[in-house]
């Protein structure tokens, strides 16, 4: 069934070419195309989502389209040297990335670390932990946050496919749509009809 229908406002035709290109669209969605799950925002919250609808066999074959005002890439290209925006990956969050496809990506690049230490600049106690004491090898690692997105939109297009007979519109698979934005949204009332 249908979720709803968002209007969508496309930057130049060039962009829908670039998207077949990266392989990561089928073509233009339209401002009356439906779908199942629109992702607004393709940054690692939004990308996470999208990855993990494809990983599981009864969301794989809805049909999600992920929006961003800005053009996202899904090639890892890192700096000669680290980018200051990083993120701390847990043990569960290696768990979902692990279920969203993209781990393997994310860990070539990822610095692990088994020992952590806080305290306070104003005093001298100081609480430490460390992995070892749980029979672990880590605690977990930092990645660059460009890192993990680009991970899992990669892993995203990987898991989801592109030829099921599910979704609205009698097709499911992802369509990356960059850049655009949602100006109107249209939900489903009783008996299907939009309702603006």
């Amino acid at each position: 069934g249908r979720l709803g229908t968002a209007a969508l406002r496309h930057a130049s035709p060039a962009t829908a070419a670039s998207l077949r290109r990266m392989g990561s669209a089928t073509g233009r969605l339209g401002a009356d195309e439906t779908c199942d799950v629109a992702i607004v925002g393709s940054g690692m919250v939004g990308s996470a989502l999208a990855a993990l609808l494809g990983s599981y066999p009864m969301t794989r074959d809805l049909k999600v389209v992920v929006l961003d005002r800005m053009p996202q890439s899904l090639e890892t290209k890192l700096p000669p040297h680290p980018e200051l925006r990083v993120s701390t990956i847990t043990p569960s969050s290696i768990a979902t990335l692990r279920q969203a496809g993209a781990w393997d990506d994310v860990v070539k690049d990822a610095a692990m670390f088994s020992q952590m230490q806080v305290w306070d600049a104003s005093g001298s106690g100081c609480i430490r932990w460390d992995a070892a004491d749980l029979g672990r090898p880590h605690m977990g690692c930092v990645v660059e946050n460009s890192v993990l997105s680009a991970a899992l939109l990669r892993a995203t297009q990987r898991t989801h496919t592109t030829t099921g007979g599910g979704g609205s519109g009698g097709g499911g698979g992802v369509f990356m749509e960059w850049p655009a934005s949602v100006v109107g949204l249209g939900l489903p009332a009783a008996g299907g009809a939009a309702v603006p």
